[in-house]
């Protein structure tokens, strides 16, 4: 992990503000409706929200480096589990996470609420949790999604979350049923805490993952600088010849 990456104890994040805030982040051209409603919601509730129409992991870190204090991120985007986007190798989900990282542009307890197909896979949950310590709750749909069903999910996330007659919010792990029943399809709510363990072995998987692949790169360099001693030295292998 980079040093922009950690979370030291003795380092403090953004002041959380006086009224709550969303960040709308689109991908996708068509989803006006889909905008609309959210942002109706969330307006309703007293939330502010401010929209952003993506078109970078670069451009996104640098406008909001100076802009932190979002207790909401929602990406409406299509996507797989390896990122998101009209094309998901564009924008991998470890180089959005390490965006969100760098720009400090969620508070302390937010959620991460991604409106898009396979949001809510473990993998890419732990690939997202495992790059970033500032994000604290993911919450999206398992497996492909309709809009509808998203809209229905996202109705009762703010149902639970900010309806409330005491004022207080539930957390996303605590409301995994109403959005799966809301939607009509499985919902996954995660909370980095609870998958302290999982993290650990996905680092240490992905570390020897990296370590395997530096070593068959040392290999193939070793294996081609021999070739080029042997050619040097006009030794050939079994069954060659100089033609």
């Amino acid at each position: 992990m980079s040093e922009a990456q950690e979370r030291p104890e003795t380092q403090q994040r953004a002041e959380r503000p006086a009224s709550q805030r969303c960040l709308f982040i689109s991908t996708v051209r068509d989803n006006r409706l889909e905008r609309e409603q959210v942002i109706g919601q969330l307006q309703a509730q007293g939330v502010d929200v401010t929209v952003h129409e993506w078109q970078s992991i670069e451009h996104f870190q640098y406008t909001f480096q100076q802009d932190a204090g979002y207790d909401l991120l929602y990406l409406s985007s299509h996507a797989d589990d390896t990122g998101f986007g009209e094309n998901p190798w564009d924008n991998p989900w470890d180089e959005f996470a390490t965006a969100v990282c760098v720009s400090d542009c969620m508070l302390p307890e937010a959620t991460l609420f991604l409106a898009c197909c396979r949001g809510g896979m473990k993998t890419v949950a732990l690939n997202l949790l495992s790059v970033c310590n500032k994000i604290d709750y993911i919450v999206g749909p398992e497996w492909k999604a309709k809009g509808a069903d998203i809209s229905n999910a996202f109705r009762a996330y703010c149902e639970c979350c900010y309806t409330r007659k005491d004022g207080t919010k539930e957390p996303p792990c605590c409301i995994e049923k109403e959005l799966t029943k809301a939607a009509g399809q499985t919902f996954a709510c995660y909370d980095r805490v609870a998958l302290e363990c999982d993290l650990e072995i996905f680092r240490r998987l992905r570390s020897i993952d990296e370590q395997v692949y530096s070593n068959f790169r040392l290999l193939d360099a070793i294996k081609q600088q021999n070739e080029k001693i042997m050619e040097a030295l006009g030794i050939f292998k079994v069954g060659e010849g100089k033609g």
